[in-house]
């Protein structure tokens, strides 16, 4: 299934977007196509049409993808064909997806390059990106891989034949990768074809078709080369003041707070947000552990538990003559008021393998996409009937609240509390409180949803960014755990 989809505002865990975004319209291959290298495309042969087209930077990719998709239910499967179409343009300077309700592409300005999206029916910027160093990347082709298969993929192929084989692992991959299917499809593969054919415009082609075992096909045609451009994306760029963003300071210090690993989260007795929603437990992030401990009065504490992560570590027991090698992650107790260390389970790690990463283990939020040259789309907003002191952003994107939706674990506390029948995603708030010296002090996420038809906000506040420690934790750490010789 294509990654994609998820951008798409599906029923898709029972959720869906309340309020779709408008399209892109009018790509076409006239103003200014920023052509690029000059490319003459050798239509005699597929595998020549392929040698002709390496390093070309502005053509176009028409993609049709055709899935036999079960739209009934595991017990009663019903399948229907469901197509998919959409074009990806290719310019020196920008790219740019039409694919709906997730339009997006990648661009180079003013020695910038930065992400593009259509949101709310207008092209947002991200902020720009940089390398490892830090320096600014200033091509989009630091960023975007190329469609186009490779020459050596097809060095042994039949010079002068029509359609050709692909066979070559990578190639494959590396379409697989270029239309947004998950990697695992690869199993699936029956065939992978270039051939040379024509676009809908009746001009001649290069066409790569896969087809799967379960009846897939993704047909993408290559064509326009030389006269490619995207009317709307042209004329962002040449506007006044359009280019890489430079994010809020507030909300960059709400992300370098959350991408430290080091916050605690408040546990609320209520999942709808009120002012006075009594706290009853807390979890702790860190890089090493993490612990969802629940307080004493809460009618809950025999279910706090938490993990320690010790890769390739040593227990030493020196007084007991005792040595235990450790490798992974491991359950751990504390006492109900969280102040000592009860139990720890080290005779075999928690996980049935030996992953010692807390922020993957638990999918700490540090893994949120919006992290990810995503705050463009936090946006300012103001409601002074909420009650919580901070500034305030919102965002109506479906990819940032769904992937908030999983990340937070949202369905697992519902389906807790009540029966699911239906979950609508209507708005993501972030609410980013500063202390008086403008250090961050508490982020509030304000998940608005309908729940079976009404209308629920769910709160989720963190605090303590950059101090969350468990002290009898890091006490037994430091006495009893070494590094493997």
């Amino acid at each position: 299934m294509s990654i994609k989809n998820i951008r798409k505002p599906l029923m898709l865990t029972l959720c869906m977007l309340a309020l779709p975004l408008m399209g892109c319209h009018d790509e076409n291959t006239s103003g200014d196509s920023s052509e690029g290298p000059k490319i003459n495309v050798d239509y005699s042969s597929a595998k020549a049409a392929i040698d002709s087209i390496q390093g070309a930077q502005n053509y176009t990719v028409a993609t049709k993808i055709v899935e036999n998709m079960n739209i009934g239910t595991a017990d009663e499967p019903v399948y229907s064909k469901i197509t998919t179409n959409f074009s990806n343009y290719f310019t020196p300077t920008y790219t740019w997806c039409d694919y709906e309700d997730a339009e997006e592409g990648y661009a180079s300005k003013d020695g910038a390059v930065f992400h593009l999206n259509l949101y709310n029916d207008e092209i947002i910027a991200s902020d720009a990106y940089v390398d490892e160093s830090g320096n600014k990347l200033t091509s989009i082709y630091d960023i975007v891989v190329s469609p186009i298969p490779a020459a050596s993929f097809v060095e042994s192929a039949d010079a002068n034949a029509q359609t050709i084989n692909i066979s070559n692992k990578n190639a494959r991959l590396a379409f697989i990768e270029f239309i947004q299917f998950d990697e695992t499809f690869f199993a699936d593969v029956q065939s992978f074809t270039a051939s040379i054919g024509t676009s809908e415009d009746g001009e001649q082609a290069l066409v790569l078709t896969m087809t799967g075992t379960d009846e897939t096909v993704i047909t993408s045609t290559f064509h326009s080369f030389g006269s490619t451009s995207v009317n709307e994306v042209a004329a962002y760029l040449n506007s006044e003041g359009s280019g890489a963003a430079v994010y809020d300071s507030t909300l960059v210090k709400a992300m370098d707070g959350f991408l430290g690993n080091n916050f605690t989260k408040l546990t609320y007795e209520s999942l709808n947000y009120s002012e006075d929603n009594p706290v009853i437990g807390e979890e702790i992030y860190h890089s090493d552990y993490w612990y969802g401990g629940y307080y004493p009065d809460s009618g809950y504490s025999i279910y706090s538990l938490g993990y320690v992560s010790l890769p390739q570590k040593t227990y030493v027991d020196e007084s007991e003559g005792l040595e235990v090698d450790l490798d992974g992650a491991y359950l751990f107790y504390l006492n109900e008021t969280m102040t000592e260390l009860r139990t720890i389970a080290l005779a075999y790690p928690a996980f049935t393998t030996n992953v010692s990463d807390m922020a993957f283990i638990m999918d700490y939020p540090s893994n949120m996409v919006l992290w990810n040259h995503n705050l463009q789309f936090m946006q300012p907003y103001e409601d002074p009937s909420l009650g919580l002191d901070g500034e305030m952003f919102i965002t109506y994107d479906y990819y940032m609240m769904y992937d908030f939706f999983e990340i937070a674990q949202v369905m697992n506390s519902l389906q807790a509390a009540t029966t699911v029948m239906s979950c609508v995603l209507i708005d993501l708030i972030m609410v980013v409180n500063l202390d008086n010296a403008g250090n961050l002090d508490t982020v509030d996420f304000l998940f608005d949803i309908l729940l079976n038809g009404s209308s629920v906000t769910l709160q989720y506040t963190y605090t303590d960014f950059g101090t969350t420690t468990i002290p009898a934790l890091d006490e037994w750490m430091q006495t009893y755990i070494r590094d493997q010789q």
